[in-house]
């Protein structure tokens, strides 16, 4: 059984993850982080990667990592600000090994290989897509 401290673990699949349903309770910026991913995932992952890290379980963190590569090589890359919504981020061969590297072991930690991480980001254009359209249609950006 899970204890409070360990907080929102994932369970991982062939083409994603999921909010382990098991455990015990989780504190209150984790209950909102498990309400979050239960409403969209993506939308959620994409989200996390632009806090600062935090405590969590190994898949949070791992989790958090992902999404904050993500969001560390579209806001650095020095095409953003022309390509915008037609952006597509590819991760640094260095990075996905780092990632590689930061696999957490527990339920489902084999479906994580280079392909999975690569199919991870076409949600995550998606999410940035999405996000870049809506700042557009207020006349943001």
């Amino acid at each position: 059984m899970k204890d409070k401290e360990e907080g929102l673990s994932f369970i991982f699949t062939e083409w994603g993850f999921a909010a382990d349903e098991e455990g015990g309770e989780l504190t209150d910026s984790m209950k909102q982080w498990k309400q979050r991913f239960e409403e969209d995932r993506w939308q959620a992952l994409y989200d996390l990667g632009f806090q600062e890290k935090g405590e969590g379980s190994p898949s949070f963190v791992f989790l958090w990592r992902l999404g904050s590569s993500f969001a560390h090589v579209l806001l650095t890359s020095p095409l953003f600000p022309f390509l915008k919504e037609k952006m597509e981020v590819s991760l640094p061969e260095e990075e996905l090994k780092k990632l590689m590297n930061a696999i957490p072991g527990g339920p489902g930690a084999e479906w994580i290989d280079e392909n999975w991480l690569t199919y991870s980001k076409n949600p995550l254009d998606k999410i940035q897509i999405r996000r870049y359209a809506f700042y557009k249609l207020l006349k943001v950006i």
